[in-house]
């Protein structure tokens, strides 16, 4: 089962690079999702409507459940999903964010942009799976 969005890409807090090289969450995407995470997200502003169906979506559909070892983090729900449909990584759904509705967290094993030629303002195509 899988669902496309389109959205665009933005800047985020520039916090990522830190979480996503914790050694528990390293562990838990190479055993869980099968990749070690590039140090960041790239970071996609969906519409409300898609907001709203995606949120429907995560609601009938289990996720991958990133957990951690120190209480002091909170865990996380992720869903693979491809990138312009070439590359893969998934979609990270935190429990705890300051990130407002409709703005994605993806992750990949490569640097997203660099790899895709992409800046902020672009158009970007995820799809999630299950």
């Amino acid at each position: 089962m899988e669902i496309t969005v389109q959205g665009t890409i933005s800047s985020g807090f520039g916090e990522a690079k830190y979480f996503t090289q914790l050694d528990w969450v390293v562990e838990e995407f190479s055993n869980k999702l099968g990749f070690l995470p590039y140090p960041g997200t790239l970071n996609v502003d969906i519409t409300e409507n898609e907001w709203k169906g995606l949120v429907r979506w995560f609601g009938r559909n289990c996720g991958v459940t990133i957990a951690p070892m120190d209480k002091a983090c909170c865990s996380a729900v992720c869903f693979r999903a491809q990138i312009n449909d070439s590359i893969g990584g998934a979609v990270i759904m935190p429990e705890i964010t300051r990130h407002p509705a409709g703005k994605l967290e993806t992750v990949a094993p490569v640097n997203i942009k660099d790899t895709l030629k992409l800046a902020d303002g672009d158009v970007v195509t995820l799809t999630l799976k299950i």
